[in-house]
């Protein structure tokens, strides 16, 4: 889950599985979603935006934090491919078409990227590419080993699953600040079926458990 990376400068455990830093991701992993839901198609160009944490299903707490989420363009794709390398063809550049930043990253003692690498079916499965280079101008990059994750924007809300744990993170498109209708509606059409537990995040800094459904 890509929340896991963009969390760990603030100790929080987002879901049960290690992320384990590696030079390769086993090929097996590629493009696996075990906790796939159908739904309908996403649209890339929805995706890129600035976005806040609004709601999750996981049990750890999480803070508040933005993701800024932009589109990757070819040339930016070749440049990465020229720096970075591809890992053995675990990377495909072509496919890594949007980059994610948060509020945090700014914390890490490296240069973390994070790309989001499409599949072949259109379906809003997307691998993250997680690469991890010292700020002391080390040349070694580092590919993280970590599961897929669905996306899908429903109006403003953007949700993501976790493909290993079927855990749901909700974040909403700043400035907006939806209502928890707008939420269990949005879950829904994301496949999600009530009741589901989850909390509410970015209200004041304060978390407030809640049922959905």
């Amino acid at each position: 889950m890509s929340v896991d990376t963009l969390e760990t400068n603030m100790n929080t455990v987002v879901s049960e599985k290690t992320t384990v830093k590696q030079d390769l991701v086993k090929e097996d992993q590629i493009g696996e979603c075990l906790k796939f839901k159908k739904t309908k198609r996403y649209d890339v160009n929805k995706i890129a935006d600035v976005w806040k944490i609004t709601f999750y299903t996981i049990p750890t707490t999480l803070k508040c934090f933005r993701l800024h989420i932009k589109k990757v363009s070819f040339e930016d794709q070749k440049r990465y491919e020229a720096t970075y390398g591809d890992f053995d063809d675990k990377v495909k550049w072509r496919n890594c078409i949007l980059e994610i930043t948060s509020s945090e990253n700014k914390r890490f003692d490296v240069q973390r990227r994070h790309f989001l690498q499409k599949n072949d079916l259109q379906n809003g499965v997307m691998e993250n590419i997680i690469i991890d280079q010292e700020r002391n101008g080390n040349t070694t990059s580092v590919l993280h080993e970590e599961s897929p994750d669905q996306w899908l924007v429903v109006k403003n809300l953007l949700l993501m699953r976790d493909c290993n744990t079927g855990d749901v993170v909700v974040f909403s498109r700043v400035p907006s600040e939806p209502l928890m209708n707008d939420i269990e509606d949005a879950l829904v059409e994301f496949g999600e079926s009530g009741p589901i537990n989850g909390t509410r995040a970015c209200e004041g800094f304060v978390k407030a458990w809640v049922k959905v459904g």
